[in-house]
């Protein structure tokens, strides 16, 4: 089981417009290229979330911690690629530790990370993107 975010530029008014622009004059790579920052700030933020090993928390293998990366996921009509955040960490026994943690069991309570750490990031996710969109832009206009 995977433990999936997928970070999507479709929707947010101030990358649209931004995206907009530059898909005839630039690389859909280059453009994937500019939104990842924003997904690796989220994904930070979602570690910060997950205990560490030596924290004293007794759960804290760093299995889970140490799985939480950036992927490309699906491309979109453009070349855009969508940005997933995730984690594929199972326990030992192969129980899917994460998810039991984001939204709970039957035993346990949730104790939701990736969810919260979405929350946090994306305004400053978005922030960056606008940032390294805008200089496509300038560098396209330049040509």
């Amino acid at each position: 089981m995977t433990l999936r975010l997928t970070a999507s530029w479709q929707g947010v008014d101030a990358l649209d417009l931004r995206i907009d622009r530059l898909i005839d004059v630039v690389e859909s790579e280059r453009i994937t290229e500019a939104l990842i920052p924003g997904a690796e700030l989220i994904a930070r933020k979602w570690k910060e979330k997950v205990p560490q090993p030596g924290s004293g928390h007794p759960h804290s293998t760093g299995r889970y911690h140490g799985s939480i990366r950036v992927e490309r996921g699906d491309i979109d009509e453009f070349g855009i690629a969508a940005l997933d955040i995730l984690t594929d960490a199972v326990s030992p026994d192969g129980f899917p530790y994460p998810e039991a943690l984001e939204f709970g069991t039957s035993t346990m309570a949730a104790r939701p990370s990736a969810q919260p750490a979405f929350d946090e990031g994306v305004p400053n996710a978005i922030e960056l993107a606008v940032a390294k969109l805008d200089a496509l832009i300038v560098e396209a206009i330049a040509r």
